[in-house]
């Protein structure tokens, strides 16, 4: 309900959503109904003053049109459909990522997997450091637990220039999963550290790290739904809209269930802050999930492919 009310104040909802024909149309069918009601009353003597009132104060008459058809088109926060040839949803929703509390959740972080949140290369109101004060009492025991997940899990470079932080630098899509409070956490490798301390990241970058994490989901995770954040839009700095990562997200998700159904459901959340500042249209990708979920193809566990080994 807190979400709907703050939608009526976002950029997107009166672009996409009041200033539409839709909305026009559903103006001009609220009129006649409205007047009906108004008038009813006076045919059999009841109320006989109504008339003449919204006869002088028509402006009432045309605010009250405007406020049933806003209430009507109210903004929409949640949208979601299922495959259509598996027991998996899909669900694009505007809230706060923490907040999902039966789901696993994926953490977008850095190749380093750095933690400190006091020396400014992890912002405390990232979804890392948001996620490290939410669920561990010190940055020691973030540390502690990542470095257990990493055990085993081939170092790609070791860094040497100088820089602050760590210094051992994995690949990108590299995953650490650990499980503060009783939840499952993916922290997901998506963006480099540069030497300046800023996290640089891009869309090659996010697609790769996709891929990486439904594999490790398949191979080390649960059954649970999988909530995840729109990657690499903020400190990731990607010069792609928020919409063309969202998709991208879900096409990724849907070729990965192509093999095996390894969560029941993938949400991806938009914070509300995103939404209200840019504009994103949830109706257009509504759209998108429903046609991805109803006309994709995806083949049957026991399908064997075709062609000629190479030898």
């Amino acid at each position: 309900m807190i979400d709907i009310l703050r939608g009526y104040f976002s950029i997107s909802y009166w672009r996409h959503t009041v200033w539409s024909s839709e909305t026009a149309k559903i103006l001009l069918a609220t009129t006649g109904p409205l007047w009906l009601l108004f008038n009813l009353p006076g045919y059999f003597g009841v109320l006989a003053s109504w008339k003449p009132f919204f006869q002088d104060h028509l402006s009432i008459y045309v605010g009250l049109c405007a406020l049933t058809t806003i209430i009507i088109r109210h903004p929409v926060t949640s949208v979601s459909s299922c495959l259509s040839s598996r027991d998996v949803a899909i669900e694009v929703r505007v809230g706060n990522l923490f907040c999902l509390r039966n789901a696993s959740l994926v953490v977008s972080t850095n190749t380093t997997f750095e933690t400190d949140t006091n020396n400014g290369l992890v912002a405390k109101d990232s979804i890392q450091g948001q996620f490290t004060e939410q669920y561990f009492d010190s940055v020691s025991h973030l540390d502690k637990d990542i470095d257990e997940a990493l055990k085993g899990i081939h170092v790609e470079e070791h860094l040497q220039d100088g820089r602050p932080g760590k210094t051992n630098r994995y690949r990108i899509g590299t995953v650490a999963q650990v499980r503060p409070m009783g939840r499952t956490c993916y922290l997901l490798a998506v963006g480099n550290i540069t030497a300046t301390g800023n996290c640089e990241s891009s869309f090659e970058m996010v697609k790769q790290a996709l891929a990486a994490l439904w594999n490790h989901v398949q191979m080390k995770g649960g059954i649970e739904p999988i909530a995840i954040g729109v990657l690499g839009t903020g400190r990731g700095r990607l010069v792609e809209k928020r919409e063309i990562v969202i998709r991208e997200i879900i096409e990724s998700f849907v070729a990965a269930c192509a093999s095996r159904r390894f969560t029941e459901k993938l949400i991806v959340v938009i914070s509300p802050d995103d939404y209200r500042k840019h504009a994103i249209d949830l109706k257009d990708i509504g759209m998108f999930v429903r046609y991805v979920c109803k006309y994709t193809e995806l083949k049957k566990p026991q399908d064997k492919g075709s062609g000629v080994a190479v030898l």
